[in-house]
């Protein structure tokens, strides 16, 4: 039974060695640094539209919307589409004097959920040259500031034709 025991343990840390070894070879990952530098001018970056869906999130979602305005990225080249959803915990109030935010306020019709509230949007959003990309969050999540920016260069790397992508 202690061989068993030995032989697993053997083959765990060298699991955990090998992974170990991968993560750190990453850690340095000198084709994507380069791409963020050569990415990083201004006429390269995608108008992006960041559709957050909020349900009852209002200590979240006002963290959510300050990460967002403070991101590396250039405020003229996203906009940012706020989805409440029947809130009743006062997440409408965050939004009184927010010029840069475009609040969606559903009401009336109870909860309808995220895939139809988004789906609304999008309906809305269809006809609308500016944005080349979206952007998916819960208002529950958090952000790094350069968030947009590797988004940005992800989609640049890409092999996604997103004229074909419906």
């Amino acid at each position: 039974m202690e061989l068993i025991l030995d032989l697993l343990y053997i083959f765990v840390a060298a699991y955990t060695l090998y992974f170990f070894a991968l993560a750190i070879r990453n850690l340095n990952d000198k084709v994507f640094k380069n791409e963020m530098k050569h990415l990083s001018s201004f006429e390269n970056k995608d108008n992006l539209a960041i559709i957050v869906y909020a349900h009852n999130n209002k200590k979240t979602l006002e963290n959510l919307i300050s990460e967002i305005k403070s991101q590396d990225y250039p405020i003229s080249k996203f906009r940012v589409f706020v989805l409440l959803d029947n809130c009743t915990d006062g997440s409408q109030d965050l939004f009184v004097e927010e010029n840069f935010i475009h609040v969606i306020d559903i009401k009336g019709v109870g909860t309808i959920g995220k895939d139809q509230a988004v789906a609304t949007l999008l309906e809305k959003l269809a006809d609308n040259d500016y944005i080349d990309s979206y952007v998916f969050l819960d208002a529950d999540r958090s952000i790094a500031p350069n968030f947009l920016s590797i988004i940005n260069v992800a989609l640049k790397r890409g092999s996604v034709d997103r004229k074909s992508v419906v």
